[in-house]
Parts: C-alpha cells; structure tokens; sequence
C-alpha cells in the first residue's frame, strides 16, 4: 500500500522549493510576467502563487504563525492593489516589503534569542560567551542591512523605470547581501579560528588568512611607511625651498653681510624639526646619535668627513650638527629651486667625471674654510661603494693638511636598512635603528706637498671610521 503521507510531504517540498525560487528571482519573473502576461495578469499569478502557498502551508502543518500570515497579507494587498489597478509600482515594492520583514525579523529576535544565534546552535548547541556576543552582534548587522536593502529597493520601486528597478533589486541587491554574508564568514572564521576540513572553502579562507593576510598586511606598511616619509621629506623640503630665497633676500636687506650661516641655522632647525616628527609619525623608526646632538666641537672651521650609505645621512647630519656646507654632485644643482636653494646655503658643487674641475673645487673649498665655515663631506663617491681606502680620494684630505684644519670622523650605521641606493620603498615593518657617531677630532701633520703624507692622513681617518663601521652593530656596546 503506497505511503500517501509521504507523498503529501513531496508534493508540499516541492510546491514550497518552487515558491522560495519565485521568491528569490522575484525581480526576474515580475520583469518577464509583465512584459508577456500584462501587468493585470503577471500580478494576478504571483498573487495567486504567492499567498496561495502561504495558505497551503499552514493548511499542511496545521498550525498558525502570525508574521507568516501578516507578511502573505502585505502581500496580497499589495499584489491585489496591483491587479485592480494596473499598476506596476505595486509589483515594483514587493521586494521592498520583504527586505524590510526580514529586517524586521532579525530585531525582534533580539528580545529573546538571536536569529543567528539559532542558526549557530543548529551546528553547536553549547555556545561559548564570545559566539554569543558575537552572534547577537551579527544580528543587530544582519538587521540594519536588511533595512538599508528595504529603502533601497523602495527608492528604486518609485523612480518609474523597470529595467533599473530589476538592476537594482536582483543583481545589485543581491551581490551587496553575498558579500555581507561573505565577509562576515571570513571574519568569523578568522575571529574564532574554527575550520572545517570537509569543506574546500574552509581550507581556502584558511590557508589565504594564514599567507595573504600577513603579506597584505606587510605591504600596507610598507606603503605607509612610504608614503609618511617620502611626504613629510617633501612637504618640508619645498617649505624651506620656497621660504629660502625670500629669507636671504630680507636678511640681506637688514644689513646682515654673511647670510650663509644664518641659513643654514635655520636649515638645521628645520631638519631637526622634522626628524622628530618623523620618529613620532613612523614609530618603528629611530634615531640614534652618539654623542648627542652638536656643534662644531671648538672654534674655527671643522671638516667632517663621512661615510655615505643611503640619502637619509645628510638629513642626519643636517639635523645633527649646526651649519655646515656640503659637498656634493653637481646634478644638484640644476634642480629647479632646490638647486637655488643649496646655493643659497653653500653646496660645494663637485662634477665627479670631470678631473680638471677640481682645482676650481678646491679653491672654493679653502675660502670657505678660511672664512670659518665647516664643511660636510662624503668621500668615497658614491653610496654604492663601500668606506675603503680604494673609494677615498685623496685631493680633499691634501687640502685639509694645507689649511690645517681639523677633521672629525663620522660614522653612520643603519642608513642602508632604511633606504638603499635606488630603492624607493620604506621597509619598516621590523624595528630599524640608524646611529650617527661623531668620533673625536683628528688634527692633521705632515707634509701637503708630500703624497706619503697625505696617503697616511687619508688612512688614518679611513681607519678611523671603517673600525667602527665593523665594530658598532649594536651601539650599547660602546
């Protein structure tokens, strides 16, 4: 004898998966039943699908569940009213009205228990403290969304016109609610860290959150840490730019003879501003001087000379020491305004390729010594090489040893792991420390004229700063 119960409940799954189709592509088959029944007739089926399933469900289960039926009655006036007055706009705020009923489901199930906190207890019934806040949290989510979902499809329903009413309320809607639901799975899962290893989408999340996250992570510093440094460099670099001609200009006015000084007074004012600000803005990054900040150690006209790794050491320096020329590339000095700038300030321009220039070097670098001024120098060329004997000129240590001038040494460490020669990118995501050490002054002997003399001049400075270079990885130790 065949089972008629059983084949009662088939008829009724299969009526209710149909019904929930029509529900979900409810734009779909309104957009179609309109445009080939009518607006009377589309309205008039959908009306009868509709609240007639309602009404065969509760006849099946025989029991009688008020949001059901208060939510099939909104419908049916609505798709009546539609019927009676041929009217699209009716059909047009069916998803609206459903929208806004499961908005209004999720709220109310806050009085007493959560809906999605009924779905998690369908896979676990004992929840922890943490799921359950979380899942009362999703809820109030799932709620708001829902309601935003509402007015939009509302808003939408009024403007009049059918194909942006179903862009709207079936792939636009649709797309934002999926992914909602899918962030909110990721994040849960990533919260909670409970995966499943039946199911793929599980290990994928899994495995993305363990490599991509890190690296995504990891990239976003990188680019900020770029992006602070290089704009704050720029910000305060054209800032002193454009202040400085105007600056030489109205100091030149008040009578003072040497503006030279003065400018770089201020340039080292500025820079040590900015430093500050740098450490404080970039957190990992920290810098480290040894001693403390200076100037030049006695009176008369200092050199320092330095090694060169990256183009963080002149902002070092320049925050560090109190005024100073600087000798460097001639490029420099055909950069718009900063090259007016760095003139303005005293660069020593040097043209490396062109040997027969130096004299003229030279002689601009005795009479800046003996006016009094100190110069900053880098003499191994390039930030490329490394601070060796073989990179050291010797022209500039015999200039020195004529004027009788002391040199202090200066040793950078770290510059290179902040940024390297041709790198653009700031890799701070580990802590990166860059220490300045001034070394005690070197007075120099000899013979000028003697290249014995002058070779171990060079030497002994070279000496000097290379011994500390492999000695002061880690500064404490001093």
């Amino acid at each position: 004898m065949p089972d008629v119960t059983a084949g009662t409940n088939r008829k009724i799954s299969v009526h209710s998966i149909l019904v929930a189709v029509v529900i979900l592509l409810y734009p779909v088959v309104a957009y179609v039943a309109i445009d080939h029944l009518g607006i009377r007739l589309a309205s008039a089926v959908l009306l009868l699908l509709l609240f007639g399933s309602t009404l065969l469900r509760v006849l099946a289960t025989r029991s009688l569940r008020w949001p059901l039926v208060l939510q099939a009655g909104a419908v049916g006036l609505i798709l009546g009213a539609g019927t009676w007055l041929r009217s699209p706009l009716y059909m047009n705020l069916v998803p609206a009205l459903i929208a806004a009923t499961a908005s209004a489901n999720f709220f109310l199930s806050l009085r007493a228990t959560p809906l999605i906190e009924s779905f998690a207890r369908m896979q676990k019934p004992a929840l922890p403290p943490a799921e359950v806040r979380y899942t009362r949290a999703v809820t109030h989510l799932w709620g708001w969304a829902m309601l935003a979902d509402s007015l939009l499809c509302l808003a939408v329903a009024f403007q009049g016109s059918m194909r942006a009413w179903l862009i709207v309320c079936f792939p636009l809607s649709y797309a934002l609610i999926g992914l909602l639901f899918c962030s909110e799975y990721v994040v849960r899962k990533r919260r909670f860290g409970e995966y499943s290893e039946a199911l793929l989408w599980d290990r994928i999340i899994r495995g993305v959150l363990e490599r991509a996250v890190p690296a995504a992570r990891r990239g976003a510093l990188i680019v900020y840490h770029t992006v602070a440094c290089w704009g704050l460099f720029c910000l305060f670099t054209a800032l002193f730019i454009l202040v400085a001609p105007p600056l030489w200009l109205i100091l030149k006015a008040g009578g003072v003879e040497n503006v030279r000084p003065v400018l770089q007074l201020i340039s080292h004012r500025w820079h040590r501003w900015y430093v500050g600000m740098l450490m404080q803005i970039v957190t990992p990054l920290r810098f480290i001087f040894i001693p403390p900040r200076r100037g030049a150690p006695g009176a008369g006209p200092v050199v320092y000379i330095s090694n060169h790794n990256s183009v963080v050491d002149l902002l070092l320096l320049t925050s560090a020491i109190d005024s100073f020329c600087v000798m460097a590339k001639r490029s420099f000095r055909f950069v718009p305004l900063f090259g007016t700038a760095m003139t303005l300030l005293g660069m020593i321009f040097v043209d490396r390729r062109r040997k027969f220039e130096s004299e003229d070097v030279f002689r601009v670098l005795r009479a800046r010594l003996r006016a009094g001024e100190n110069v900053l120098a880098f003499p191994q060329g390039s930030r490329a090489l490394p601070f060796s004997r073989g990179t050291v000129k010797r022209g500039l240590f015999r200039v020195i040893m004529e004027e009788r001038v002391p040199v202090v040494p200066v040793a950078i460490v770290g510059t290179n792991h902040i940024l390297k020669k041709g790198q653009f990118f700031f890799d701070l995501t580990r802590r990166c420390r860059a220490t300045v050490f001034f070394l005690p002054p070197m007075t120099p002997g000899g013979d000028p004229a003697d290249l014995a003399d002058v070779t171990a001049f060079r030497d002994a400075v070279v000496e000097r700063i290379g011994t500390l270079l492999e000695t002061a990885a880690d500064p404490t130790r001093l």
